[in-house]
């Protein structure tokens, strides 16, 4: 039960962190519904410019609070770790209106960890890290909130503080792949040049900067695959880079980069299923199509198929499966949309219907309705039958209805 309590604990602070940066920057707020993981690489988009430093970027930066407002690190340490006791101590079944003034008591002094200079972070972290309050738990939480928030705006900083504190719980992997979604060249840079003193969390490290750096340099992120030491990492690192493309224009520069990269097919694949599966997490009315236009049959095949394995039931099933439909070779639409389909049925099964019926006669509309007929036997057997009756004579027909009996 207490490890529950804490896990909510964390991702409610790192949710009231990220919406706050959002709040910063309203383009963020508009994508708050997608998966977790793209909603936290999409709301630390808070507009750094490509390489400026640290100390530049704090001279240069005009604070987003009237200058009365702002707070000495060290007492901005003490109200933030006040806050987060406070919350700490709210029982799971306390009323709505005093946990929602709580959360946002702690999501104001969350939200100005992002008006601290590198050196003001430096102090707070180092008084959050002597603060006798905080058990070795409570401590990790709160230096990796502060680090990931700020290591948008101030990356080399927040990402020596996470090496400096990693023990007490900083997430180096956190930091590295917020700071490489603003500045990728500067965080790859940053971890070759502390490879050695990374060790073991290098690999976590890269991998995520991959991901998140690859949707403002993706020709950096594909390069960067190949420092990936192990095959499997390399092609799950892969896949991942594609499903973190947040929006069409990004998939298509991602796309021109791949045309032009020295990449294996083995990685190309792993590339465009990933698209498709960050596709389906992304898009709520089907294919955008712009990029699309541009796929060979062989890569539409390889985002087809990321389409289908998404484990997530897409809101427009109909507009994958035109898609695919129009783009795959007719004898791979069958097994291809299988899934996606499948998964269609049990969520809508009169809508999946409707659509099967509206199909040109053919294979894929005899596997369709043969796959509906299946689904529908125990819940519904005299439509189950209809279906497979609604078959071309043949042994596959008759074998259907066998299996219906």
């Amino acid at each position: 039960m207490n490890a529950m309590r804490t896990i909510r604990l964390l991702v409610l602070l790192l949710g009231v962190a990220f919406l706050w940066s959002g709040v910063r920057k309203g383009s963020a707020v508009s994508r708050l519904k997608t998966e977790h993981e793209v909603l936290v690489s999409r709301a630390m988009a808070i507009g750094l410019p490509k390489n400026e430093s640290d100390e530049e970027r704090s001279r240069s930066r005009a604070s987003s609070r009237p200058s009365a407002s702002k707070i000495p690190a060290e007492r901005l340490k003490d109200e933030l770790v006040a806050a987060y006791h406070r919350l700490k101590s709210l029982d799971d079944s306390e009323d709505p209106e005093t946990r929602l003034k709580v959360e946002a008591e702690v999501r104001e002094w969350i939200g100005r960890l992002i008006d601290l200079s590198p050196k003001e972070l430096k102090r707070m972290i180092a008084d959050l890290t002597s603060d006798v309050s905080l058990d070795s738990k409570e401590l990790g939480e709160l230096v990796s909130v502060a680090l990931n928030l700020a290591a948008g705006r101030q990356g080399e900083m927040s990402a020596e503080l996470a090496l400096e504190h990693r023990k007490k719980g900083a997430s180096l992997t956190g930091v590295i792949g917020n700071w490489a979604q603003q500045d990728p060249s500067n965080a790859f840079a940053w971890l070759e040049k502390n490879k050695e003193a990374l060790g073991k969390d290098y690999d976590a490290s890269l991998q995520q900067a991959i991901k998140q750096g690859a949707s403002r340099d993706p020709a950096l992120a594909l390069a960067s695959l190949k420092r990936i030491d192990h095959e499997v990492a390399r092609v799950n690192s892969a896949r991942e880079l594609g499903a973190a493309m947040p929006e069409d224009e990004a998939r298509s520069a991602l796309l021109g980069e791949l045309h032009g990269s020295d990449l294996d097919d083995i990685h190309r694949r792993a590339i465009l299923e990933g698209l498709g599966r960050g596709m389906v997490q992304t898009s709520v009315s089907g294919p955008p199509g712009s990029w699309m236009k541009d796929l060979s049959p062989d890569e539409a095949m390889s985002v087809a198929s990321g389409i289908s394995e998404n484990p997530n039931f897409t809101p427009r099933p109909d507009a994958w499966l035109d898609w695919m439909g129009k783009s795959l070779p007719p004898e791979k639409v069958a097994d291809t949309a299988k899934p996606i389909l499948t998964k269609w049925i049990s969520e809508d099964y009169e809508a999946a219907g409707e659509w099967i019926n509206r199909q040109p006669a053919g294979d894929f509309r005899n596997e369709a309705a043969a796959n509906y007929a299946r689904m529908m036997a125990k819940r519904f057997p005299n439509t189950a039958k209809d279906w497979a009756n609604s078959l071309p004579a043949g042994p596959d027909k008759r074998k259907l209805l066998e299996e219906l009996k």
